[in-house]
């Protein structure tokens, strides 16, 4: 995981349907992951709910 938390801007969510389920997508440009020197696409992420702020957090975990 990254040491400290970096911002890389805002998101919107995309919605979109496969076999009957509902998703929701968040699209990062390759250079965000390249200027932080990770693979985003090959990571997975816990996604936490913070209520008191209504934001969610992100935290990645980069296969290597």
């Amino acid at each position: 995981m990254i040491g400290s938390p970096v911002f890389i801007g805002t998101r919107k969510f995309s919605k979109y349907k496969s076999n009957g389920t509902n998703y929701l997508k968040i699209t990062i440009p390759r250079e965000v992951g390249r200027n932080l020197g990770l693979d985003l696409s090959t990571c997975k992420s816990d996604i936490y709910v913070d209520k008191n702020k209504n934001r969610i957090i992100l935290e990645p975990h980069v296969e290597e």
